[in-house]
């Protein structure tokens, strides 16, 4: 459930000093209402009872919202990093994966806009090799300024066609 633990631990923090802040102004409120009624002995033991429930309540209740939010919190959380990995694909030419969100998390519109991409580059990259493929095969027929245009169109096709390692290499890919 934790994927940004971060992003999501901030969140439930928050819950937490919520919680504590609440605990420490009942504390005090319990210690000024004991001291002005510590000869009493039916209110004494009444308050302590009421504010012990109410801390119990306090502390589900913190606990709850700090499940709540890591919940809330993953929801974009998981969102990020699955875009994340998508835009790696993309960036190494790896098209063949559909760019899909759990249908709870958010980010969604920026999920279909980042697959609308990977179609339009998938389709400019296959448009590309074909654009290579074919003047790799009619570049043996050509020469002068012919040729030498046609060997610098073929390094830019080339370029552009690369496949980015992880590791930052670019090896070429061999027109398909």
């Amino acid at each position: 459930m934790i994927v940004d633990r971060a992003f999501q631990m901030q969140y439930v923090l928050i819950w937490v000093w919520v919680g504590l802040g609440i605990v420490a102004t009942m504390a005090v409120f319990y210690f000024v209402v004991v001291r002005l009624y510590a000869q009493n002995p039916v209110i004494q033991p009444m308050m302590t009872r009421v504010m012990g429930g109410l801390a119990l309540c306090i502390v589900t209740f913190c606990a709850l919202m700090g499940l709540i939010t890591t919940r809330l919190t993953h929801r974009v959380a998981g969102a990020a990093f699955n875009l994340q990995r998508a835009v790696d694909r993309i960036h190494r030419n790896k098209f063949d994966e559909v760019v899909r969100l759990r249908p709870d998390d958010y980010l969604q519109g920026l999920a279909r806009l980042l697959d609308e991409l990977r179609t339009s580059l998938q389709v400019r990259r296959a448009e590309a090799l074909a654009a290579l493929q074919a003047l790799t095969e009619i570049q043996p027929t050509l020469s002068g300024d012919a040729r030498t245009r046609a060997d610098q169109a073929i390094a830019k096709l080339k370029s552009m066609t690369e496949v980015v390692d992880v590791t930052g290499a670019h090896p070429p890919v061999s027109p398909a």
